[in-house]
């Protein structure tokens, strides 16, 4: 009996060499291109609709929106989608829409992905009215040479790269996605994601900055503003060249918050185990509040307020010229 039992062992042993053998072998003619595998096929189509549009709206579920600007000074929508899940492209309303239609059936959604999908829109102009935007997992890249009025956007695990400014307001809520500011000029912004990180860098926005996150880390450089209103849960939140001309708020339960040459009249900090470091360009009125953590303040003088709350944070605050 056991000696059957070693024979089949290595029967198995012998045919799992071989299946890796020949599956090594199956990829290294592929030359290890994965995509090769896939079940589900991509075509390109490209669609030029006629007519003028201002206002922008998409709609799409896992492909990447990509913003360039016309070589032509003609709309172009070229979108890389997978049959049965296409793009219905049209200015009829005076908007530009792209909405994605799927009607496949739900067993035809059960194979294995193949190329990535895309949506690249080539527009005309740089400046438009309202951009509509959401997505699920696709990512969203809009470069620096385009302006709108507002920018509403939305996703579920969509990375946000947004550089083009608008006159208004910039809304942006995503869950494990990233967003990623850069460069802007707006009236305010309005921010949020669970588990993604929110990086805001070299902006001005004349009105208001919040941003809200779970787990993950909010950070800001080289920004100026009226106002920042921080809140995380385990998330770090970073101040590193803000100057805020009302106010700078942070809460967060165990997330650090640090500054580094940051200023604003009025600033609060609230944290539960939370430490907050860094270094503050004026002198001001401190008050810290803490059970059981250290504290180590500049001398409270004229410039203003700032007041730091926690439980069992440690508070390390210093002032430079």
């Amino acid at each position: 009996m056991k000696t059957t039992v070693k024979r089949i062992l290595l029967a198995g042993l012998a045919l799992l060499v071989v299946g890796a053998l020949i599956s090594v072998a199956a990829l290294f003619s592929m030359k290890f291109d994965f995509r090769l595998l896939g079940t589900r096929k991509t075509v390109t189509n490209t669609y030029t609709p006629a007519g003028d549009f201002d206002d922008i709206l998409i709609s799409v579920d896992t492909a990447d929106v990509i913003f360039l600007p016309s070589e032509d000074g003609k709309l172009k929508v070229v979108c890389v989608e997978e049959h049965g899940c296409e793009h219905i492209v049209s200015t009829l309303s005076g908007d530009l829409t792209i909405q994605a239609v799927d009607t496949r059936k739900w067993y035809e959604k059960l194979g294995v992905g193949s190329e990535k999908t895309s949506v690249t829109v080539y527009l005309p102009k740089k400046e438009y009215g309202t951009l509509t935007l959401r997505t699920a997992t696709g990512d969203v890249d809009i470069p620096a040479s385009f302006r709108f009025k507002s920018v509403l956007m939305s996703g579920s695990t969509a990375d946000i790269d947004l550089r083009a400014g608008a006159e208004g307001s910039i809304g942006i809520q995503t869950s494990t996605g990233s967003i990623t500011l850069t460069g802007l000029r707006a009236a305010s912004l309005d921010l949020q994601a669970s588990t993604g990180r929110i990086t805001v860098s070299e902006s001005v926005i004349s009105g208001a900055v919040e941003a809200r996150a779970s787990t993950g880390k909010i950070s800001f450089t080289d920004l100026n503003c009226t106002e920042v209103g921080v809140k995380t849960s385990t998330g770090d939140a970073a101040f590193d060249f803000v100057l805020a001309s009302e106010s700078i708020r942070a809460e967060t339960d165990t997330g650090d918050v640090r500054f580094e040459r940051s200023d604003a009249p009025d600033i609060f900090v609230k944290t539960n185990t939370g430490d907050v470091t860094g270094t503050l360009l004026t002198t001001k009125l401190f008050e810290a509040d803490t059970d059981t953590g250290r504290v180590k303040l500049p001398a409270s003088g004229p410039g203003g307020r700032c007041r730091l709350e926690s439980d069992t944070g440690d508070f390390d605050i210093s002032l430079v010229g």
